[in-house]
């Protein structure tokens, strides 16, 4: 008995030397706030140092905070601080008890605490029940449901009101009524564009009525991940076709929300087509194997929808014109050894003779029709009247002898030797060249003429 009996004691007297006055109940709307006056008696005969606490400061969504934490009060004086009550505009309707508590700072046996009890009512009968987002936790470019449940508490159809949907910057808007004492449910679906930055996106719902006034409020958030999407190979690969070469393009994409790493593009490309290759944009590494030689690009880090572009070329020029050039070596090669020809050698015999013999040879596929050929002899030579094979006609002047043999055809393969005898009229010392002789033909229509080399007598 005598321990309750002081314990009840020291209570009184700690009541005693401070008191604490302020309204036993308040009542205020959601969405707004309310402050009142508490008014803090110090009955000590000293100065003293009090501190503040309002006990909880957030419940239901109802805020509680006293103007000031500490305050210093005269001995026997008293002194006003205001405790201000808030909620938002989606607290919902109900009734809660806060405790005030004053203790001094420099006797903890000197307190005193009160009890006030908050009335939170809501202005609209209309409120938004619920609010539910499908996914958290998506990947960019996927899409998520989003599903509001409005109440209307009245007895009586509620006017029409707007739900603004408000996500990523963007609005969805929807008007509204409900019947008395019922419910609308609706949902919303809401895709993220594929390259959406990662983080974390607000996501809210706001019930206004007819005069643009915010009557409730529902928030949450949805993460979008971090991701970067490259291709194994590439995203796209074509083909264009020019003169003589095909030009191939290769894109990559990166198709996620971040930026990508550097990476490289490799194409491989057969050993015996090494020369074909042709890069546009050169390659960062060259290198062998099996008979193959790779080439590989080095791609550097992508941002969200960046791309890059890689070309080169297989050149077909290159063994074209190699094929042309056999082709121009053979033709002429042909030509020169396959067409007709006429040559012309010289031979010193006894008695100061000299055997001149011209060489005729069709060497082509086809005959050659209307054939002359032409020798001149110097002045200072005789032709002798020695014929070993056809005897030509011999036309005289002073500037030499002209001798001509005519065939009418000569067929592919066959050969002529004509040979005729010179001699000196004078002594001949020092170097006599003899000109070239000529034959001229027709071969399919077609006039030539051929001449063999000059030749020296010595």
């Amino acid at each position: 008995m005598s321990f309750i009996f002081i314990l009840l004691s020291s209570t009184l007297a700690a009541a005693k030397d401070v008191d604490l006055i302020l309204p036993s109940e308040i009542t205020f709307f959601s969405g707004e706030s309310k402050d009142i006056d508490a008014l803090i008696i110090n009955n000590q005969n000293v100065a003293d140092n009090f501190a503040i606490y309002i006990f909880p400061s957030i419940w239901n969504k109802i805020s509680a905070a006293p103007e000031k934490m500490h305050i210093t009060i005269g001995a026997n004086c008293n002194a006003t601080v205001k405790l201000f009550f808030s909620a938002p505009i989606e607290a919902e309707e109900l009734i809660s008890l806060f405790t005030v508590t004053i203790f001094s700072e420099s006797n903890k046996e000197v307190f005193i605490s009160k009890t006030i009890q908050v009335n939170l009512k809501r202005k609209s009968p209309l409120s938004i029940s619920s609010f539910n987002i499908s996914e958290k936790t998506i990947n960019p470019g996927e899409m998520i449901t989003i599903t509001v449940n409005i109440s209307n508490a009245a007895n009586i159809d509620s006017d029409e009101h707007t739900l603004i949907i408000n996500i990523e910057n963007k609005s969805i808007e929807n008007r509204i009524v409900v019947g008395a004492r019922s419910f609308k449910i609706l949902s919303f679906n809401y895709t993220f564009d594929k390259y959406a930055p990662p983080g974390t996106y607000s996501v809210s719902a706001s019930l206004k009525d007819n005069y643009n006034k915010e009557v409730d409020r529902r928030q949450d958030s949805v993460k979008v991940r971090a991701i970067y999407v490259i291709p194994e190979k590439y995203t796209e690969k074509t083909k264009s076709l020019g003169f003589l070469y095909s030009t191939i393009t290769i894109k990559i994409k990166n198709e996620g929300n971040i930026e990508s790493p550097a990476f490289f593009v490799t194409e491989v490309i057969p050993l015996y087509a090494s020369s074909l290759f042709e890069p546009i944009d050169k390659p960062a590494i060259e290198s062998r194997s099996n008979n193959k030689i790779l080439y590989s690009w080095l791609v550097p880090p992508l941002g969200p929808g960046e791309e890059i572009t890689i070309k080169y070329r297989v050149v077909v020029w290159k063994p074209v014109l190699a094929i042309v050039i056999i082709i121009l070596l053979i033709y002429f090669f042909l030509r020169i050894t396959l067409a007709p020809s006429i040559s012309k050698r010289s031979k010193h015999i006894p008695g100061k003779e000299i055997l001149v013999s011209l060489e005729i040879k069709n060497r082509g596929f086809s005959e050659i029709k209307n054939v002359v050929i032409t020798d001149f002899v110097p002045p200072m030579m005789q032709v002798l009247e020695k014929f070993e094979t056809v005897k030509p006609k011999i036309r005289k002047s002073r500037k030499g002898c002209e001798l001509v043999w005519t065939f009418d055809v000569l067929k592919p393969g066959e050969d002529r030797i004509l040979i005729y005898r010179i001699k000196p009229i004078l002594e001949i010392k020092g170097m006599l060249k003899l000109p070239s002789a000529t034959m001229e033909y027709v071969v399919k229509t077609e006039k030539k003429i051929i001449s063999s080399k000059a030749i020296t007598l010595a």
